[in-house]
This record gives structure tokens, sequence and C-alpha cells, in this order.
């Protein structure tokens, strides 16, 4: 596996080099670029984290005496969140034999890779779930 860190991602799809179609590949289906996925995603988020932040400030209003303390646990929470941007898609790296491409996009706050293997279900399945598990299952 080699990693190369590509920078930001302007948006299209020849920016991966590398990739070329597969006989009898089934292709994932998904949004065509970075930014119609984030339109599509956009409202849903929103929606969830102010019903997370709703949810979070009337459980910890029966803990936390201050709302100061509440509001700079979520702004720390969300900076903690940030720093583990890299871990996360780190881990997404390691199940990876080829080459692959880190890019990274400012508008929706996000990073990625982009591999030149070709998976299974499973690998597929395993790859997307191994930062969760690392991360967050096992930890918790």
């Amino acid at each position: 596996m080699k990693l190369i860190y590509k920078g930001k991602y302007t948006g299209t799809i020849e920016e991966f080099p590398g990739i070329k179609d597969v006989k009898n590949a089934v292709k994932y289906v998904e949004a065509e670029t970075v930014l119609e996925l984030f339109e599509i995603l956009k409202k849903a988020q929103n929606i969830l984290a102010c019903i997370l932040i709703f949810v979070v400030s009337f459980i910890s209003s029966f803990y936390v005496s201050s709302f100061l303390i509440l509001l700079l646990s979520l702004i720390v929470g969300y900076f903690i969140s940030l720093i583990f941007l890299v871990p996360h898609e780190l881990l997404h790296v390691i199940c990876f034999k080829k080459r692959v491409y880190l890019f990274y996009s400012l508008k929706p706050l996000m990073m990625f890779v982009v591999g030149e293997d070709h998976m299974s279900k499973f690998q597929f399945i395993f790859m997307s779930l191994l930062p969760n598990i690392v991360l967050g299952v096992i930890p918790f």
C-alpha cells in the first residue's frame, strides 16, 4: 500500500488517477460530485444536528448546572472530531493493497480516500466499518 496525498479535491472524477472500469463490476450508486452529495445530505445533517444538540442539552441540564460548560463541551467535541478525521481516513487506507489517494474538501469539510484496488463486497463493508469499530466500538 502506498499513500499519496493529492490535496484539495475540486470536484472532478479526472483527479482520480489509475481508476479504470472493471468488467462485471457493480457500480456503487452515489452522487456524481461531492458538492451534489453535500447538498443532498445538508438538510438531513442540519436536522439531525439540531435534534442531537437539543437532546444533549436537555439531558445535560440535569447534570451540568452551567450552560457555558455545556457550550464549551460541544465546541471541544467538535474540534476533537476534526482531529480524528486523519486517523479515520488512515484506517480506511490500511485496507488497500495498491496505491491510495487522500483528498480533502473544505466546503463540506471532509476528507476521503480513493484506492486503485478492486474489492469484494465483504472487503468494501469491512473497509467502511473499520474506523467505526476501532475508534468507536472498541473504546466504548
